[in-house]
């Protein structure tokens, strides 16, 4: 059972609105950042902790100065318990590591970690009922989950532009950050995994769509990919798992049976197998290939149930190919079985009394392959075997012009 791998899809229009989206919330943190009066790397000491110091230090882009003060804010006994502290140093380290100065990237080799990290001391900080903020010079307040969604943006924006350059691994890693900023939007991940996986990384497109499921996300799309990855890693136990998981939230998703099946097959688990294509055939009776699937599991064991689910199939569809010719050979080596025995007999007289009760037996049973041999034929022709069993069973059943034209064509076919 194939399937195709799901990857991301999104038509020039969507492209372009989810550009200028996420281009507006970008604007907030890039109007900022603006506001900074970037300088340079200073050497200067700073003393005492001031938090108010430390936010006028980051506008006036001493980022160097900013980060040593609220650093020393954070470990000082009376700002260390103020949320106003670590949204300050939110902002400071969410600046640079968006800074486009190398020299300020530097200050800090994880500054999105602990920009975040501050960003979630502050709300745990915070007074019921009272929100961060700063004045930008036209007077009007940014708040701090303006300045997140901003920051959320940046590496979502960044994630669009190396999507646009195919560039997969790169794309896969700047949805996750966008992620990391903005945990409840579930998109930026589940988007994190799909590139991954184009980049033909599956481990941590698993990982990835492991977390977006984590995070909320239900798309059965997300449940398709983990099954197509741990199919290519023969884990079909996990396989198992991760359809039992998203079988309690779509039910009736038919795609879940047919990958079900096909993983308790591989797993020889053939008894349950039938028991999910059985269900699968009650939301999808006019689906040939479920009938043919349990037709084939059945053939090994009950020839007679293999047929009858065959013959389903072809109910469902009369111009199956395989279901039509699985059935005439199931009918023919039927009949087959007594036109051996019937090849063995002698000249005894037990064996005359034999050859008048097997001689109808063999020729109900040749007549009731032929139609599926005929529409095997009409279906795919010019197949030797195909050209021959037809060749044989004209004969037997004396239909001779039948059986010279099968045998023209197979001539024709091998060239004789």
């Amino acid at each position: 059972m194939k399937a195709q791998r799901q990857e991301i899809k999104m038509n020039k229009a969507m492209k372009t609105i989810m550009k200028n989206k996420f281009s507006i919330m970008k604007n907030v943190l890039t109007f900022l950042m603006s506001v900074l009066i970037v300088g340079s790397l200073s050497a200067q000491k700073v003393k005492k902790p001031n938090v108010n110091k430390a936010k006028t230090l980051w506008s006036q882009g001493k980022l160097d100065e900013a980060k040593a003060m609220i650093d020393n804010a954070t470990e000082f006994e009376k700002t260390m318990n103020d949320g106003k502290t670590w949204y300050y140093r939110g902002l400071i380290y969410a600046t640079i590591d968006t800074i486009s100065n190398p020299e300020y990237n530097m200050l800090s080799d994880n500054a999105r970690e602990v920009a975040i990290a501050s960003f979630d001391k502050a709300n745990e900080l915070a007074e019921q009922d009272k929100g961060y903020y700063i004045l930008v010079p036209s007077g009007l307040p940014v708040t701090m989950d303006q300045q997140i969604e901003g920051y959320y943006a940046h590496y979502f924006t960044k994630a669009l532009d190396t999507y646009e350059k195919k560039d997969w691994a790169t794309t896969s890693e700047n949805f996750e950050m966008a992620w990391s900023i903005k945990k409840s939007d579930t998109v930026a991940i589940t988007n994190a995994g799909y590139t991954a996986q184009a980049a033909g990384n599956n481990e941590r497109a698993y990982s990835l769509l492991e977390k977006s499921v984590e995070s909320g996300a239900r798309s059965l799309n997300i449940y398709y990919n983990m099954i197509i990855i741990l199919n290519e890693k023969k884990d079909f136990e996990g396989t198992l798992e991760v359809i039992s998981n998203a079988k309690e939230i779509y039910p009736s998703d038919n795609s879940l049976n047919r990958y079900e099946v096909d993983a308790l097959i591989k797993l020889d688990k053939v008894d349950e197998a039938i028991e999910q294509l059985k269900l699968a055939i009650e939301q999808e009776p006019n689906d040939p290939i479920l009938y043919f699937s349990i037709a084939m599991l059945y053939e090994d064991t009950d020839v007679d149930l293999a047929i009858e689910y065959y013959e389903g199939a072809l109910k469902a569809d009369p111009n199956h190919y395989e279901s039509n010719y699985n059935l005439a050979v199931a009918r023919f080596n039927q009949a087959n079985v007594s036109y051996k025995e019937w090849t063995q007999l002698t000249t005894s007289a037990a064996d005359k009394k034999k050859d008048k009760e097997l001689k109808p037996i063999i020729e109900k049973g040749f007549a009731e392959a032929l139609p599926y041999w005929e529409k095997v034929y009409e279906l795919k022709a010019a197949d030797q075997a195909t050209l021959q069993t037809l060749m044989f069973l004209y004969s037997y059943l004396d239909n001779n012009d039948k059986a010279d034209k099968m045998e023209e064509e197979l001539n024709a076919l091998l060239g004789e």
